[in-house]
């Protein structure tokens, strides 16, 4: 991952989105937050894209402080919806995508969000670096 996002930066890309989930996404947007102390001139942005204010709910409490941590150095933060709803998930992956010229994804289940917001981005014919971490 943290060559992925490494390359879209030497390539010229400046702005990111996080759906900040827990795993991949919130390992991503500290690779993004990192990158951006290391290269201060560079300008880079850090966007979260969050389905509804309380998805951390049901997280481990270390987990939770990483979310929050991360959450306070986001330049921008957008909320999808003020509440639960499967469909705040897809909504927020569509609003990344449609967002974005570039989705850096990690290979998930066939039939996960990730793999429904790959399809999406396909669609919208957007370039994706998919990365399968289980290789």
């Amino acid at each position: 991952m943290k060559i992925a996002v490494q390359e879209a930066v030497e390539r010229g890309y400046r702005h990111f989105i996080s759906g900040m989930a827990a795993g991949i996404d919130l390992l991503s947007a500290k690779i993004v937050l990192q990158l951006r102390e290391d290269m201060l001139e560079r300008g880079i942005v850090l966007e979260a894209a969050i389905p509804f204010p309380d998805q951390p709910r049901r997280w481990k409490e270390q987990t939770k402080r990483e979310y929050a941590s991360i959450l306070s150095r986001c330049d921008k933060v957008h909320y999808i919806s003020d509440t639960f709803s499967v469909a705040a998930y897809r909504k927020r992956d569509e609003y990344m995508v449609g967002r974005s010229s570039l989705l850096i994804a990690v290979e998930g289940k066939p039939n996960g969000g990730t793999a429904r917001t790959v399809a999406y981005a396909r669609r919208l014919n957007r370039e994706i670096v998919l990365l399968n971490v289980y290789r």
